[in-house]
């Protein structure tokens, strides 16, 4: 996706105007669609800004409408197909108390009982006399554990499967790198947003049970790696959320493990903060992630000093081509000669305004 709306052309046809002042915009450091590319500069002559479009403007620009219409066509598909009983204790080596509670999950329907059913799972995985038997057949129980999260009965059930997920993952120890892989696989291939929202709450949930912070240690640039990679292609704020929830949680125990990625994670955040077609809800979020960020922001205050000099330049140049619309009006040109409303612009240079106070 990176690049793909990097050069928009000419856009002034000059027609009864003169030619306006192209200007170079430069690019923002980092490779990702919400990130350095949505911010990289064009020579453009309207005032629609190169660096920041909106979401719909870029999937239309990207040709992605459809291609978004046939994904959710085939995650209904895929949501259905998971819907049917299976057999979630096939490849299991032995017949354990754990693989007869996947068992009774695999056939149970009504959603307060699953979920009761699941939260006792949950203490089985963690019980002692259960760990070896668990480590035995992670495999397996994992597969369970995912076919669970498309087929349980409620979202709320889902949500208690995910901390099935991550407990096994905790009890896995040192083979925490082979369920991360896994994780991290089906994050790439699962296209439902909530399919994603869902396997980054299994990897928060082994986050946060790792306390000594031994895991953390052998998978956290892994993990770190793997998510800066969903936070430059989604644009969907609750996997944006859910992301940033797993790097919000390395930062408060391994800030260091962050620093290579900052300014990447940097750039994408900016992104969705000064996007004014997203809903209040999503730039305090990301406001409030940004301020969490603090180690990282005292190691790096040339990236802070840089932002904001880029911010000050910016709204400078939007204040210009408000005045160049207003003047082009005061000439009696009729609004189609325009190349964006004024109220449009008028919400971006607030929204500057906004990520920089932040």
């Amino acid at each position: 996706m990176a690049g793909g709306i990097g050069d928009r052309g000419d856009l002034d046809s000059g027609g009864g105007r003169g030619h306006r002042e192209h200007r170079e915009h430069r690019e923002y450091r980092g490779g990702s669609s919400r990130g350095s590319s949505r911010y990289r500069g064009s020579a453009v002559t309207s005032l629609r800004h190169p660096r920041y479009s909106s979401l719909s403007e870029r999937r239309q620009d990207m040709g992605y409408d459809d291609d978004l219409r046939s994904e959710s066509l085939g995650e209904k598909s895929d949501l259905l197909k998971h819907r049917q009983h299976k057999d979630m204790t096939r490849g299991f080596s032995e017949d354990s108390r754990i693989s007869k509670q996947l068992r009774r999950l695999s056939r149970e329907d009504d959603a307060e009982r699953y979920l009761t059913q699941v939260q006792q799972l949950q203490e089985s995985i963690m019980l002692s006399e259960n760990i070896k038997y668990v480590r035995r057949n992670s495999d397996h129980i994992l597969d369970s554990l995912y076919e669970s999260l498309h087929a349980a009965p409620s979202p709320s059930c889902r949500w208690e499967i995910t901390r099935c997920v991550g407990r096994v993952g905790h009890v896995m120890e040192a083979d925490i790198k082979r369920f991360m892989d896994l994780t991290l696989e089906r994050i790439e291939t699962w296209r439902s947003p909530e399919m994603k929202v869902l396997v980054l709450r299994c990897i928060l949930e082994v986050l946060q049970l790792d306390k000594p912070g031994t895991q953390i240690s052998v998978v956290g640039v892994q993990v770190v790696k793997g998510l800066q990679g969903v936070l430059e292609v989604t644009e969907t704020p609750e996997v944006m959320v859910a992301t940033v929830d797993v790097l919000r949680c390395l930062h408060s125990s391994h800030s260091t493990l962050l620093q290579p990625y900052f300014q990447d994670v940097v750039d994408i955040l900016v992104g969705w903060h000064i996007d004014h077609h997203q809903p209040v809800e999503v730039m305090k979020y990301v406001s409030m992630a940004l301020v969490s960020f603090n180690q990282l922001w005292l190691s790096n205050v040339s990236i802070a000093t840089t932002l904001l000099q880029q911010f000050v330049e910016d709204c400078e140049d939007y204040v210009e081509d408000i005045e160049r619309e207003v003047a082009a009006g005061a000439l009696g040109e009729s609004a189609s000669e325009r190349s964006m409303d004024l109220n449009v612009c008028a919400k971006k240079v607030a929204a500057f305004i906004n990520v920089f106070t932040t």
